[in-house]
């Protein structure tokens, strides 16, 4: 699945992913959050909410990892209310972000605070 998400081939990602999700008695998060990641990374917004969703119903997670994926969504995309949910949702995991997502939230900043700091 991670080379059809590099060769952006989203509709062979989603149809494999199907064939594995019904041919599995076990739920692997780890799976589900690189075919979220992939649509992520696809500008595909509600295709991951689908993946995210059904791995909420089928397995006890973690779920920390596609919390922090869609955070680092919504920081790109300016949506720091967002953001920020799914940030408190992660942290409720006792979750430890990974660099790249450290580097989206000052990304973040970096982004808004030249249109914000007029008054500085």
């Amino acid at each position: 699945m991670l080379s059809l998400i590099r060769l952006k081939d989203f509709k062979g990602l989603k149809k494999c992913f199907k064939v594995w999700e019904y041919s599995r008695s076990v739920y692997d998060m780890r799976l589900a959050d690189n075919v979220i990641h992939g649509y992520l990374s696809g500008d595909l917004l509600e295709e991951a909410e689908l993946v995210f969703d059904k791995a909420m119903k089928r397995c006890k997670g973690p779920f920390a990892i596609s919390w922090e994926r869609f955070m680092v969504y919504y920081l790109k995309k300016l949506r720091i209310d967002l953001a920020l949910k799914h940030m408190e949702a992660a942290v409720s995991e006792n979750w430890s972000p990974y660099p790249e997502t450290i580097a989206a939230v000052f990304d973040y900043f970096v982004l808004i605070l030249p249109s914000n700091s007029e008054g500085f």
